[in-house]
């Protein structure tokens, strides 16, 4: 797929601008790298090629050279952020935007193509991620019986040798003597855990819409009760103002209704989804979905945000 990607994505903005667009070798430098001849002037990007971009880019070391995303389709809202953070990216539709050393190129409108649903790893199905989240809690975990990662992820043995499997297939996981393991590219599988993240389980979770008529700082939660997205966010950081709420629970409906006098409304300010881990932190959800939740909304303020939890608490884990 990203070969394929590799080469109608320039050909696209080819088509669309007139400019020249290719791919170039800097040996000695990390890669791969693409080169815009624009009004004359040539431009040259650290390029990075994904089948869907389902978040802004944080806490990438970016080098000398700029970075450009090419994609096979990037939802408005992202294209949006990587605007407001003045990332370039170009889009296999011809979708474009580039804002470097005097040039700017903004191309909109264009019809996004259809994207296949990727199947065949079983690290990403619903099942999977949620193995995938407590290992990543837990990086030893791997090297456990898996008897006990099933038990402590909640999901039936027989899945936990395929999500292995999975990750082994994409490298993320190499085998060092027989049954143990180390991780690599934690980096590049957090970008993975966020986009299936989104895709896959996110939208199982959901358990509805709900309002309130109180300051939601006041709400009492109770110890199976946490918020994520934006209130997570105000509250580890102090910094972001909180608007679209979202609360992960192990409660009821009505056990919601009555403990916080919140109200089932399809217009809700409030998105509540299921906690699908134990829950133990007092008032968030782990900062890893608090990040998730927080890159996938989008938003200077969030990104913002979402760029302080992964300093704090996800890039020490990398």
């Amino acid at each position: 797929m990203e070969e394929t990607l590799s080469e109608n994505i320039p050909e696209a903005f080819k088509a669309n601008t007139g400019f020249d667009c290719q791919w170039i070798d800097k040996r000695g430098q990390t890669g791969p790298f693409l080169e815009l001849t624009i009004n004359g002037k040539s431009l040259r990007f650290r390029a990075d090629v994904k089948k869907r971009v389902q978040h802004v880019p944080i806490g990438r070391a970016e080098g000398f050279f700029p970075l450009i995303l090419l994609a096979q389709q990037i939802p408005p809202a992202i294209r949006q952020g990587l605007r407001e953070n003045r990332i370039a990216y170009i889009e296999e539709s011809g979708n474009a935007y580039i804002n470097h050393n005097g040039v700017f190129v903004w191309i909109e409108g264009m019809k996004a193509l259809t994207v296949k649903k990727e199947t065949g790893n079983r690290a990403f199905t619903k099942t999977g991620l949620k193995v995938l989240f407590q290992l990543w809690q837990n990086p030893e975990l791997v090297n456990e019986p898996q008897r006990i990662i099933a038990e402590k992820t909640g999901v039936a043995l027989g899945n936990i040798p395929q999500v292995i499997e999975g990750l082994t297939k994409l490298k993320f996981l190499l085998p060092y003597t027989k049954g143990k393991y180390i991780w690599d590219n934690r980096k590049g599988l957090l970008d993975k855990f966020i986009e299936n993240y989104e895709l896959v389980l996110k939208p199982k979770l959901a358990l509805g819409r709900y309002t309130c008529k109180s300051d939601w700082r006041t709400l009492p939660l109770k110890a199976t009760t946490v918020w994520g997205g934006e209130p997570a966010g105000e509250l580890l950081t102090n910094y972001l103002r909180a608007e679209k709420l979202t609360l992960y629970t192990k409660e009821s409906r009505n056990e919601l209704i009555r403990n916080y006098r919140i109200v089932p409304d399809a217009k809700g300010e409030i998105y509540v989804y299921e906690a699908f881990w134990e829950v133990e932190q007092f008032k968030t959800a782990p900062p890893l979905i608090v990040y998730a939740d927080l890159v996938l909304e989008g938003g200077k303020r969030n990104t913002e945000t979402a760029q302080m939890i992964y300093h704090e608490f996800i890039e020490p884990n990398l």
